[in-house]
């Protein structure tokens, strides 16, 4: 299990943490759980 402070590069190889941190500007496993979490509508919807 990767931490919430884990690189992205890490966990999703180089490429696409590049392409995340570029356009997104997500660097770390936090960062991209904030994010989805952000882009997901609630259940109580």
């Amino acid at each position: 299990m990767a931490a919430l402070d884990e690189p992205l590069k890490k966990i999703l190889g180089g490429t696409t943490a590049k392409v995340l941190a570029e356009h997104l500007d997500l660097h770390t496993v936090g960062d991209l759980l904030h994010h989805y979490r952000a882009a997901t509508p609630s259940a109580a919807s």
